[in-house]
């Protein structure tokens, strides 16, 4: 038998719960107010239903309220999950699931729980649908392109890359597409990705089959918001195929532009002409006459072709070969002309105001290009040496410190610059 006091004291205590109830049914307090008093972890915001596509993304997501701190296993089909490499984030409130599979698919939940005891959330169904891949994902399946002035639209969402696919830069990639063009005349080629949505790799190769294919350009960010631009000459009849990758295996929607320059047809009794070097509104050409190395300029809107440097003081008694080697940088020519045996590097006034300057005599070597103040020459990047542009000795270039000439030559970045570090002189 319960003694008056006890009741009085039971009878408070119930007065008090049923005020409690009436206010949280009526909204005046929640779950917050209930947390207070301590309890498992409530659920505010449970996972959603998704639908992802193959080879994208999964990400869910679950809120809750709880007075003291909390601890999440996610589940998957009633059987817990364990981070792996494409899943991550098993015990915390955000889980992701990369590169999506068909056997992804199913429902989601996630027990939170805390000192007080645990909840289950209700449960997310997850499906899975399949990406077919672009048409132009595989080399064999390339989509041609014609014209002088292009722009094509495409994408790499579900893209692969073949096994035997090259990179096409420094990084792997992972998401390759790809097109073909046939240059329509001698000339130059500009070929970008402005206009794309993702961090866009860039790659053009001669070659008819994935295992002859051979680098002519390829870039990483040199357009705008990390898209890629390439620009060199091109030779009549020649099919060039064009590839775009994402950075890392990053995908999204692709704009390709390509610009086509013709050459001016300089003289028919020039042979073997080359070396076009654009530099400003300018274009510079070389070519060898049966004797004489000549180097002319026109301009890139069309205008009357000049000999800038003429045959004449190339000659040096018939031995001139080899003078499509040369940049334009300062104002100047700077070029390599000679025999197989005997090399001069000359600097000539890219207006023709001057005449050629002999800066050294070389034997064997081969003219690289100038960067900054400095020209530099050798047989290969071992072996680079360097000297002022204003003349003087060549002194050795030590390997490691080629960071000047960085993109100057295909595949420096990735061979050379390995090839330094492998031979034990990483420089500066």
């Amino acid at each position: 038998m319960n003694r008056p006091s006890e009741k009085r004291v039971w009878s408070g205590k119930y007065v008090w719960l049923k005020f409690f109830v009436l206010l949280a049914c009526v909204g005046l307090i929640g779950p917050s107010h209930a947390l207070a008093q301590g309890g498992p972890p409530v659920i505010t915001s449970p996972p959603t239903d998704q639908t992802v596509r193959t080879n994208g993304t999964l990400g869910l997501n679950v809120a809750a309220s709880s007075a003291t701190a909390v601890s999440y296993q996610w589940f998957k089909d009633n059987v817990s999950l364990a981070n792996g490499a494409r899943i991550s984030g098993v015990t915390t409130s955000n889980l992701t699931v990369a590169q999506v599979q068909s056997s992804d698919a199913g429902l989601y939940n996630v027990l939170v729980g805390n000192s007080s005891g645990s909840t289950f959330s209700t449960s997310a169904r997850v499906t899975v649908v399949s990406l077919a891949a672009p048409s132009n994902d595989n080399f064999a399946n390339r989509i041609p392109l014609s014209g002088t002035s292009i722009r094509v639209f495409g994408t790499n969402v579900g893209a692969s890359k073949e096994a035997s696919e090259p990179n096409l830069t420094f990084n792997p990639g992972g998401k390759s597409v790809w097109w073909s063009w046939i240059a329509p005349g001698d000339g130059q080629v500009s070929i970008s990705t402005a206009g794309s949505s993702f961090d866009t790799i860039l790659g053009v190769f001669t070659g008819s089959t994935l295992s002859n294919l051979t680098l002519v350009a390829s870039n990483d960010d040199s357009g705008s918001n990390t898209t890629s631009s390439v620009f060199f000459a091109v030779t009549n009849g020649t099919t060039y195929q064009i590839a775009v990758d994402g950075f890392n295996g990053v995908s999204g929607n692709i704009t390709l532009n390509l610009t086509f320059r013709l050459a001016t047809v300089i003289a028919s009794d020039l042979n073997s002409p080359g070396g076009l070097v654009l530099d400003g509104n300018e274009v510079y050409f070389a070519a060898n006459t049966a004797t004489d190395g000549i180097i002319m300029r026109v301009s890139k809107n069309g205008g009357v072709i000049t000999t800038v440097v003429n045959g004449a003081v190339l000659n040096d008694s018939g031995s001139m070969r080899g003078v499509a080697r040369f940049v334009v940088a300062d104002g100047n020519i700077y070029g390599e002309y000679g025999g197989y045996a005997n090399h001069a590097i000359f600097r000539s006034p890219a207006d023709g105001s001057g005449t050629r300057t002999t800066l050294t005599t070389e034997t064997g070597g081969s003219f690289i290009g100038v960067s900054g103040a400095n020209i530099y020459y050798g047989s290969d990047f071992a072996n680079l040496r360097s000297m002022s542009t204003n003349g003087g000795a060549f002194e050795t270039f030590p390997c490691g410190r080629n960071e000047p000439l960085r993109g100057m030559i295909p595949g420096w970045k990735s061979k050379r610059w390995k090839s330094c570090w492998a031979s034990g002189h990483p420089g500066a």
